[in-house]
């Protein structure tokens, strides 16, 4: 049996530019950045409302 997930699990936004494009380096710099703040994980893809954009 596995383990429930434990710690701090942050759900990673996805960062778009003005004009409607999905900006790669921002979501880059988001995960670095929530990675270097020492989370235990991060959920992607989540039920954000973005989904439906992606």
């Amino acid at each position: 049996m596995t383990e429930p997930y434990k710690g701090i699990l942050p759900i990673a936004p996805t960062i778009f530019h003005e004009n409607g494009d999905l900006d790669t380096e921002g979501n880059k710099r988001v995960m670095d950045l929530m990675v270097d703040q020492g989370v235990d994980g991060i959920c992607i893809l989540a039920n954000f409302s973005e989904q439906f954009l992606l």
